[in-house]
C-alpha cells in the first residue's frame, strides 16, 4: 500500500470515528425527574432528634393523611405556640407500628380517633391493628422550636399617635395597624436542562399538570434527552393562599381607611383580606387607620394554605403540551426540559409544605396553617357553648347555700 493509499485510509477512519461520536452524541439518553416526594431541604416534615424504629404497615396497605396545625402569636405576630391536629386514614388488613417523629410536649386523641395515641420523646405512637379501615387522630402540642418551621411569618405593628401601643394598654388618638405577611419557603434548587425532541418531552409536562390538579405526588420519571444535561439552579417557592381578619377593638372608631383589605365593620374595626403569595410577590402587607378612643392592640384570625401552582406550566394557547408542541407553539426542547425541571422542584416544595408531620408510607397528604393571636383565643374560649362542666360546680354552690341556711335555722330554733 503506498503512502497516499495508507494516508487515504486513516482520514476515512478518521470520520468514520467522527460519524459514530456524532451519531452517538445524538442518541437518546435519559435523564431523571425525581418524584415530587423529596424533599428539597431538612426544614419539613418535622424530624426528631431520637431515633426511630422503622414503621411497619400491612401489605398494599394506604395511608392517606390531613393536618390543622394552629399558631398562636402575640400582639406583634411573634408565634408563642405551635399545635398540630394530625388525622391519618389507614385502609389495609393486619398489624401496624407507626412513629411520627415531632418535637412533642403531649400526644393526645384528637375527635374522631379510632385509638388512643402513645407519646416518645421522639413522637407520636401509633400501634395496633387494622380491619379495613382505622382512623388514627392525634392533637399535639409542639415544642416552640417547631415555629422556625413554619412557612408565613407575621409582623404586626400598631401605634397611636406615632407611638407604639403595647398589650394590655388603651390609649386614644389616631391609630395605624401594619400587617406584614410573608411567604418563607422560597429555597434555592438543583434542577438541568438538555437538547430534546420537543414531542418527547410534552407527554411528562402534561402528567405533571395532572398530578399537580390532583394534588397527586409524582413518582420518578424519565425524560428522553439528546445530549449531556447541564447544571441549572432553580429558585423555587410553595404558593400559598392567605385569607384573613383584623379587628381593632376600640370605644369610639371614625375616620377608618384601609390599604391592602376591604373593611367589613368599619365601626367595629374588622377588615379582611385575601391572597396568593408566590414568586416576586411573596408579601403583603395591610393597613387599618382611623382616629379613636379606648384602642387596644388588634386581634388576627389568618388561614394559609399551600397552591399547587407552577410558573410557565400552562401550555400556549390552552389545551395539553402535546397539542402545543404539534401546533409549532411551544419552545424549543432545551427549554421544555428546563421547565419540566423546575416544575417538577416547585411541586416537590408544595408538597413539602403539606406535612409538616410526616404521613408514613409516603402517602398523600393535605393541610391548612391557622394563626391566631393569643387574645382571640381568649375571648373565643370564654364562647364556648356550655359543655355541662359548670353544672356541679352550680349545684356544689347551690348546696354550699342549704346548708348555711339550715345552720342558720337551728340556731334560730335554739334562741
Amino acid at each position: 500500500m503506498t503512502r497516499a493509499c495508507a494516508a487515504a485510509a486513516v482520514l476515512l477512519a478518521a470520520a468514520a470515528a467522527l460519524t459514530q461520536t456524532a451519531l452517538a452524541g445524538d442518541a437518546p439518553r435519559q435523564a431523571l425527574l425525581r418524584s415530587t416526594a423529596a424533599p428539597l431541604d431538612a426544614r419539613l416534615p418535622l424530624s426528631s432528634d431520637v431515633t426511630t424504629p422503622p414503621d411497619v404497615l400491612p401489605g398494599g396497605s394506604r395511608v392517606t393523611g390531613s393536618e390543622l396545625v394552629t399558631v398562636i402569636v402575640d400582639h406583634a405576630g411573634t408565634p408563642q405556640a405551635v399545635r398540630v391536629r394530625q388525622r391519618l386514614v389507614l385502609v389495609g388488613t393486619g398489624d401496624y407500628s407507626l412513629v411520627v417523629p415531632a418535637p412533642l410536649v403531649d400526644a393526645l386523641p384528637a375527635p374522631g380517633s379510632d385509638s388512643v395515641p402513645g407519646r416518645r420523646s421522639g413522637g407520636i405512637v401509633w400501634q395496633g391493628f387494622v380491619g379495613s379501615r382505622r382512623v388514627l387522630a392525634a392533637d399535639a402540642p409542639l415544642r416552640r422550636a417547631a415555629a422556625a418551621a413554619l412557612p408565613i411569618r407575621l409582623r404586626i405593628t400598631t401605634t397611636v399617635d406615632g407611638r407604639r401601643l403595647e398589650s394590655g394598654e388603651r390609649r386614644s388618638g389616631h391609630v395605624e395597624v401594619r400587617l406584614e405577611i410573608h411567604n418563607r419557603t422560597a429555597v434555592q434548587a438543583q434542577g438541568f436542562d438538555a437538547p430534546a425532541v420537543p414531542a418527547r418531552i410534552a407527554p411528562v409536562l402534561d402528567r405533571l399538570r395532572t398530578d399537580a390538579a390532583r394534588g397527586r405526588v409524582a413518582p420518578d420519571r424519565y425524560l428522553s434527552i439528546q445530549g449531556d444535561p447541564r447544571p441549572r439552579s432553580f429558585v423555587v417557592d410553595a404558593p400559598f393562599a392567605v385569607s384573613g381578619k383584623l379587628r381593632l377593638p376600640a370605644s369610639t372608631l371614625e375616620n377608618v381607611e384601609v390599604d391592602g383589605g376591604t373593611v367589613a365593620r368599619a365601626a367595629a374595626g374588622v377588615v379582611r383580606f385575601e391572597t396568593v403569595l408566590t414568586g416576586s410577590r411573596s408579601s403583603t402587607v395591610v393597613v387599618l387607620a382611623g382616629d379613636g378612643s379606648g384602642i387596644e392592640t388588634p386581634s388576627l384570625e389568618l388561614t394559609a394554605r399551600p397552591l399547587a401552582v407552577v410558573p410557565g406550566l400552562q401550555p400556549p394557547g390552552g389545551g395539553t403540551w402535546r397539542e402545543g408542541v404539534a401546533s409549532g407553539r411551544a419552545p424549543n426542547g432545551r427549554a421544555l426540559v428546563a421547565l419540566a425541571s423546575r416544575a417538577s422542584l416547585q411541586l416537590a416544595r408544595v408538597q413539602q409544605f403539606e406535612e409538616f408531620l410526616s404521613v408514613p408510607g409516603r402517602g398523600e397528604a393535605s393541610i391548612r396553617y391557622r394563626y391566631r393571636t393569643a387574645g382571640e383565643v381568649r375571648s373565643q374560649a370564654g364562647r364556648q357553648p356550655d359543655d355541662g362542666s359548670s353544672v356541679p360546680m352550680a349545684a356544689l354552690w347551690l348546696v354550699g347555700v342549704v346548708v348555711v341556711l339550715g345552720g342558720l335555722t337551728m340556731v334560730w330554733a335554739r334562741l
